[in-house]
C-alpha cells in the first residue's frame, strides 16, 4: 500500500521549534519525562469519548528510506471536524526497549510529528480511511510536508485521534520499520523465521460418531483452526511448518463429509499440509514427562507409533518423524523421545537453563546432552514472540509489532545467518486477518526470510561460543501434572485392547475406535484434577468393546432338561459380527459332571454355531450351571449368566423300581392265593 494523501500539516521545524528542540536537549533526561507525561495525560483525556473508537485496520509491514507508507484506520462515531496527529518517536535499538513498549510503555523521545483533517482522507466502502505518509530521504533537505524518519530502524508510532477542541478522544501506538534497499549499501543477512502452526482441538468424546458441535464450530471458516486454513491457503507462498494432532486431523476429515462450511476448510488445509514441512508427533498432544512419571513409557510409544502411522495415512505428502514439537519437558523425557526416533527437537525458550552465551533472542540451533549420553539438535520456540500474536489489541496491531520485532531483531545482527523459532500459541484464536497480516509482511520482506524448521536445522550454522565450541544447553526443572490416567488403568484397557484386536477380525473398525479412545485418554488437555475428558473417553472405549462383544449372544433357554443319568448340553451361539471369533467357553456345577472337560475354546462361525457339552448326573431335581464366555486369552467376558438344569433320570428308575414292587406284589398275591386253594381242597369234608 504506497499511496499518496494530501496532507495538511501543522508543523514548523525553524525558528521557535529549532530553540525548544535545543533546550529540551540541553536538559537530557527531562525531554522523556515531559513526553511520558503528555502520553499519559493524552490517554486520560480519551476517557470523555468512550463511545468514539480509533483502530488500526491495516498497515504496510515496512518502507523503503525515503518512501510511503499507508496506515488503514477504522473510525466509529467521528466527530466533525476531526484531526489525526502523527507523533514519530526515536528509533528502538534494542529488543528490551520494544518489548516495553508493547506491553504498554510510553515511547520517549519525540523527532516529528504532523497533523491531518479526518474529512481529507480516501475513504473505502468499508469506512475504512487511508493515511498516507511520506519519509524524508536521506541527505536530502528538510521537507516540512514529509516525516523525518531518516535511517533504517524501527520507529514507534503514535496516532492521535482529536476532536475540534484538540482533545484527544482516540489514540494507539504503532511500529514503522524503515529498511535501506539503496544500491550499494551493505548486503543484509535475512533473518529466517520459522513459524510453526500446531493444529490441534480437544480430542472427540466418541470417536467415529457425529463430530461434536464444539469441534465443529472450530474447524468451519469462522472457527479458531477454520480460520488458520483459510489464511494457509490464501498465503501459498510464504513456508510455515505445520504440526497437526493426527487425532485433530481425523476428526476434521470426518466432519467434512458430514458439513460443507469444514469441506472448504479441509481442503484448504490438505492443501497447506502439502506445501511445506508437516511434523509428526503423538496422536494427541500428551506431557511425556507426565507419563514416564506414572511408568507409562509403552503408552508414550503407542502414542508416537499411532500418530505416524494415522498421519501417513490420511496424507499424500512425506511427513517429518525425526523432529519433535517438544516444548516443556524434562531430560528424561526427550532422552525417551530421541529413543523413538527424534533426533531434532523444539524446545520452549522458558524451558532452557540460562547459558553464558545467551543473547537477547537465541537465533541458531544448540545442542542438549541427553542422560543417555546421546545429543539432539535444538531449536528454542522463541515464547516473546508467540505472545506478540495473543491478548486484546486489534489484529492489525498485533501483527505489525510481531513483525517489528523481527525486524528489530533482524537488525541486531544483519551479517550471520541466524533464525528464530515462533510456535503459535496453544488453544488460542488467532483472527484470520491477523494470521493473514503477518503472513503477507513476511511475503518478501527484505529483512526476513520464512523458513521450514528443515531448513533452520540444515542451514543455519549451530550456535558456538566465542571460543568457536558448540553451545550445549541444558533444560530447567519441570514439574509434570500428574497424568490424567493412572497407570494401572492404562495396562489393563491395553489389553482389553489386545483381546479385542485378537478376537475381532483383521482391520476391524471397532478396533480403530477402541484404540482412539484409548489414546485420547492420555491427552494433556485432561491433565486437572478432575480430569473428566480422559474418563469420558475412558467410558467410550468401554462401551466400543461391549458394543462388539454384545454380538456374541447365547440365546438359549435358561432351563435345560436331563432325561437320563448321561446326555449332552447344547449350546447355540449367535455370531453377528459378519466374521469367525474364536472364543473360550466354560461350564462349572456341583451336580454335574464333564467326561470331556469343562471348557473348550471353539471358533465360531458367522450367524449360528451349536457347541454340545457331555454330561452326566446321578442326583435327581434342579440345580445351577454356570455359563461363561470369554475372549481365547480370558481378558474379555462375553456371557457369564447362570442356567438350571432338570434332571429327571432319577424319577425313572424309580417308576423301575415301584414297577418291580408291583410284580412283586402280584406273583405274591397269586402265590397266596393259590395256596389258600390247595389248602380248602385238602381239608376233609365236613
Amino acid at each position: 500500500m504506497k499511496r499518496t494523501a494530501a496532507l495538511c500539516r501543522a508543523r514548523s521545524r525553524a525558528g521557535t521549534l529549532a530553540t525548544i528542540l535545543i533546550v529540551l536537549l540541553l536538559l537530557g533526561t527531562g525531554l522523556g519525562s515531559a513526553v511520558e507525561i503528555a502520553f499519559e495525560t493524552g490517554s486520560a483525556a480519551a476517557a470523555d469519548s468512550a463511545d468514539v473508537k480509533l483502530t488500526l485496520a491495516g498497515q504496510d509491514a515496512w518502507t523503503p528510506l525515503g518512501g510511503t507508507f499507508t496506515l488503514r484506520l477504522a473510525i466509529t462515531n467521528l466527530p466533525s471536524d476531526s484531526t489525526l496527529r502523527v507523533v514519530a518517536y526515536q528509533n528502538v535499538t534494542t529488543r528490551a526497549e520494544l518489548d516495553r513498549l508493547n506491553s504498554g510503555g510510553a515511547p520517549s523521545t519525540v523527532i516529528d510529528q504532523t497533523s491531518v483533517a479526518v474529512d481529507s482522507l480516501p475513504t473505502e466502502e468499508t469506512g475504512v480511511r487511508d493515511l498516507t505518509l511520506g519519509l524524508e530521504a536521506p541527505n536530502a533537505p528538510i521537507d516540512p510536508v514529509l516525516l523525518s524518519l531518516r535511517y533504517p530502524g524501527v520507529y514507534p508510532l503514535s496516532v492521535e485521534l482529536r476532536d475540534h477542541d484538540d482533545r484527544v478522544i482516540g489514540r494507539f501506538v504503532t511500529d514503522v520499520v524503515v529498511v535501506d534497499q539503496r544500491a550499494g549499501t551493505t548486503p543484509v543477512q535475512r533473518l529466517g523465521v520459522a513459524w510453526v502452526w500446531p493444529v490441534t482441538a480437544a480430542p472427540v468424546s466418541v470417536p467415529g460418531a457425529h463430530v461434536a458441535s464444539s469441534v465443529t464450530k472450530e474447524l468451519r471458516g469462522t472457527g479458531r483452526l477454520g480460520q488458520q486454513a483459510l489464511a494457509l491457503r490464501n498465503n501459498p507462498d510464504v513456508a510455515v511448518t505445520l504440526a497437526p494432532s493426527p487425532e485433530t486431523l481425523q476428526a476434521w476429515f470426518d466432519a467434512a463429509r458430514q458439513d460443507s462450511a469444514v469441506a472448504d476448510t479441509a481442503s484448504a488445509l490438505k492443501g497447506a499440509l502439502g506445501r511445506g514441512q508437516t511434523v509428526s508427533g503423538s496422536y494427541v498432544p500428551i506431557d511425556v514427562t507426565s507419563l514416564l512419571n506414572a511408568g507409562m513409557a509403552d503408552a508414550v510409544d503407542a502414542e508416537i507409533t499411532q500418530g505416524n502411522n494415522v498421519l501417513g495415512h490420511l496424507l499424500d505428502t512425506p511427513v517429518d518423524t525425526r523432529t519433535a514439537l517438544a516444548r516443556s519437558l524434562d531430560a528424561s523425557a526427550l532422552n525417551h523421545l530421541h529413543g523413538d526416533g527424534a533426533d531434532q527437537v523444539v524446545v520452549d525458550s522458558t524451558a532452557l537453563a540460562p547459558n553464558p552465551n545467551d543473547r537477547s533472542t537465541i537465533d541458531r540451533p544448540f545442542g542438549i546432552t541427553l542422560p543417555s549420553g546421546n545429543s539432539v539438535s535444538a531449536v528454542a520456540s522463541d515464547v516473546g514472540l508467540s505472545r506478540l500474536l495473543t491478548g486484546d489489541d486489534p489484529p492489525a496491531l498485533r501483527a505489525q509489532r510481531f513483525l517489528a520485532t523481527l525486524s528489530l531483531i533482524a537488525n541486531e545482527d544483519p551479517t550471520r545467518a541466524r533464525a528464530v523459532v515462533v510456535v503459535n500459541p496453544d488453544n488460542v484464536a488467532l483472527p484470520e486477518s491477523m494470521l493473514e497480516a503477518v503472513l503477507s509482511g513476511l511475503h518478501n520482506h527484505p529483512l526476513l526470510q520464512p523458513e521450514t524448521l528443515a531448513n533452520v536445522f540444515s542451514s543455519v550454522p549451530a550456535d558456538t561460543t566465542t571460543s568457536g565450541l558448540a553451545v550445549n544447553r541444558s533444560l530447567t526443572a519441570y514439574t509434570a501434572p500428574a497424568a490424567p490416567v493412572r497407570a494401572s488403568t492404562y495396562v489393563s484397557a491395553q489389553h482389553q485392547l489386545d483381546a479385542l484386536r485378537a478376537l475381532s477380525p483383521t482391520g476391524s473398525s471397532v478396533v480403530t475406535l477402541a484404540q482412539r479412545s484409548l489414546l485420547a485418554a492420555l491427552s494433556s488437555a485432561w491433565n486437572n484434577p478432575t480430569a473428566t475428558g480422559s474418563r469420558s473417553q475412558l467410558t467410550a472405549f468401554a462401551k466400543t468393546i461391549r458394543s462388539f462383544l454384545d454380538q456374541i449372544r447365547v440365546p438359549n433357554p435358561d432351563t435345560i432338561t436331563l432325561t437320563s443319568h448321561s446326555g449332552e448340553i447344547p449350546l447355540t451361539f449367535r455370531n453377528d459380527t459378519g466374521a469367525p471369533v474364536t472364543v473360550s467357553i466354560e461350564l462349572s456345577s456341583p451336580k454335574l459332571l464333564f467326561p470331556g472337560g469343562a471348557s473348550r475354546v471353539v471358533t465360531l462361525a458367522p450367524k449360528s454355531t451349536t457347541v454340545r457339552f457331555a454330561v452326566q448326573t446321578r442326583s435327581a431335581g434342579s440345580f445351577p450351571l454356570q455359563l461363561t464366555v470369554r475372549s481365547a486369552d480370558g481378558v474379555l467376558t462375553l456371557s457369564d449368566r447362570p442356567l438350571r438344569v432338570q434332571s429327571t433320570a432319577a424319577t425313572s428308575i424309580a417308576l423301575v423300581l415301584m414297577g418291580g414292587a408291583g410284580a412283586f406284589l402280584a406273583l405274591w398275591w397269586g402265590f397266596d392265593i393259590r395256596r389258600r386253594r390247595v389248602r380248602r381242597r385238602a381239608r376233609p369234608a365236613a
